[in-house]
């Protein structure tokens, strides 16, 4: 099961969790995120558990000359890349593969996506995915 939590700047905050592993589910998970992608802005991708592919990327609408990806090594990187994204203003979506997170760290995910008027989508893996991805 992988949860997904969004934030916007104006604090809306949605979530949703899903086993769909689909090739068409990720088209429309990356063509949402294109919708986000403004002109001049990046979209950054903190931890992906797996690179996404190139060519569905394109295919989904995302400008890949205004795309970032970060690699952190803990959870406790990846959550404060995600800050620092969200903060400078640069970024119109952070996307993060995370494992956990208090609700004091997504407190301040919120916050950050208000004052960089930008976009957070946390993604969870379960514990049985992440075996999955290790092994």
């Amino acid at each position: 099961m992988t949860t997904y939590i969004s934030c916007s700047a104006s604090q809306q905050v949605q979530w949703f969790s899903t086993n769909n592993q689909s090739e068409e589910f990720e088209m429309r998970f990356w063509q949402g995120i294109a919708k986000t992608q403004q002109e001049n802005r990046w979209l950054c991708l903190i931890s992906p558990s797996q690179l996404p592919n190139k060519t569905l990327l394109k295919a989904a609408g995302i400008n890949l000359d205004r795309m970032l990806i970060v690699h952190a090594n803990d959870n406790k990187a990846r959550i404060q890349s995600s800050l620092n994204a969200l903060n400078n203003g640069k970024c119109a979506t952070v996307v993060t593969w995370c494992h956990n997170f208090s609700v004091d760290e997504q407190a301040k995910l919120s916050e950050a996506c208000k004052q960089g008027n930008s976009h957070q989508i946390l993604v969870k893996q379960a514990k049985e995915q992440l075996l999955k991805h290790a092994a």
